[in-house]
């Protein structure tokens, strides 16, 4: 197989889990995060029946769907809210054809276990409204040495916060070369609190609007390098993949 047909085949597969779309959104060129959430006053969210099928919305539970999570709280002995139905949702939805209440439930107990394990107790910033930004998070100024991305620049046309990573300047190489093993273990913890802070983010947006909004994301691969594509950079890859 020719080398340069490689090379872009581990590139894909190395992005894949986040890579799931490249989606025209309207965002500032501004890599800068903020700390409270953009305004929305300019923005119109999806409101008419004829809006419904925007592609920046997820569709409303069905009543199956309503059922079985109604039981799976149930069997779980959890409190339910409308929050937990949401995560439940979007939960049951990533089963696909293997959905049931026992799956569910059983799913929910191991997200729970593991955010339990991975994510801080009490995280550093302001993330109790779910807006914190980049350098806000776990290792958060540490991290944007080596990565450069935001997670506040702007909205997209459902409304929703907008997330700009740039490949091209990571610099995973370097973290190898400076913090070795530790470092590749402080990264994944930052890129974990991150996803958590997005998924906060976006269930409250949800909540507050009626509507069950999708997550959508840039990633500029301009000036991506073949030496980025290092052991490290795998490794991590693999370990931030198990809380997508």
């Amino acid at each position: 197989m020719d080398t340069t047909v490689v090379l872009l085949t581990l590139v894909f597969l190395l992005f894949a889990t986040w890579l799931a779309a490249f989606l025209r959104l309207f965002a500032p060129n501004a890599i800068e995060s903020i700390r409270t959430a953009p305004p929305i006053d300019d923005v119109a969210l999806a409101s008419s029946a004829a809006e419904a099928d925007a592609w920046w919305l997820l569709p409303q539970p069905t009543v199956a769907e309503t059922e079985l999570i109604g039981a799976a709280i149930e069997r779980s002995s959890l409190s339910s809210s409308p929050l937990l139905r949401l995560q439940l949702l979007r939960q049951l939805r990533a089963l696909g054809k293997d959905a049931s209440v026992e799956a569910l439930a059983r799913r929910w107990g191991e997200v729970l276990q593991w955010k339990q394990q991975h994510l801080p107790a009490a995280p550093v910033g302001d993330w109790t409204n779910c807006w914190p930004a980049a350098a806000d998070l776990t290792y958060g100024e540490w991290a944007l040495d080596y990565v450069q991305l935001g997670i506040r620049c702007g909205r997209a046309k459902g409304g929703h916060p907008v997330k700009i990573e740039r490949l091209g300047l990571h610099d995973p190489v370097r973290l190898e070369h400076e913090s070795g093993q530790v470092g590749e273990l402080q990264l994944a913890r930052f890129y974990y609190a991150l996803i958590e802070s997005m998924q906060c983010a976006l269930d409250e947006e949800s909540l507050r609007t009626g509507q069950i909004l999708g997550t959508y994301e840039i990633f500029d691969v301009r000036g991506f390098r073949v030496r980025q594509l290092s052991l490290t950079a795998m490794r991590f890859a693999k370990a931030v993949s198990v809380a997508l």
